[in-house]
């Protein structure tokens, strides 16, 4: 899916762009470059889309003509921010997975001290760590 951003171009050597979805309600990001701005869009994206998929909402659609109308207004730029919709599911699947004792009680001491069960806390791990990779 597409999501359109609207952007805010940096009018100075020491700010950044500033980026803000509006068809995500609190989805708003920045980097210092352009391309840096849409990579941290893309993951806030991503971000808030498994916080609302989580809550048992829906994926929200995306807009395009209140996207225009609004850059039209405060004369930012848009783009549009293509989302693998594949990497938000909130589908369980139960897996089986070999992990050594050690490592094992490690998580699980760690997932308590979160208030977490060990199958969020290893998933929220994992996908820090995809998240980290880029």
């Amino acid at each position: 899916m597409i999501y359109y951003a609207l952007i805010e171009k940096p009018t100075n050597d020491s700010q950044a762009f500033g980026v803000v979805v509006p068809d995500i309600p609190g989805c708003f990001s920045g980097g210092d470059t352009l391309d840096e701005a849409i990579s941290n869009a893309r993951e806030a994206i991503i971000m808030q889309l498994e916080d609302i998929t989580a809550r048992g909402e829906s994926v929200p659609e995306s807009h395009v003509d209140d996207i225009l109308a609004a850059k039209k207004k405060r004369g930012w730029l848009y783009f549009g921010i293509e989302v693998n919709l594949d990497h938000v599911s909130t589908k369980v699947e139960r897996i089986n997975l070999t992990v050594p004792n050690g490592a094992l009680n490690a998580i699980d001491e760690a997932a308590k001290k979160r208030h977490m069960n060990r199958s969020v806390f290893m998933t929220e791990a994992a996908l820090e760590k995809i998240r980290n990779l880029s």
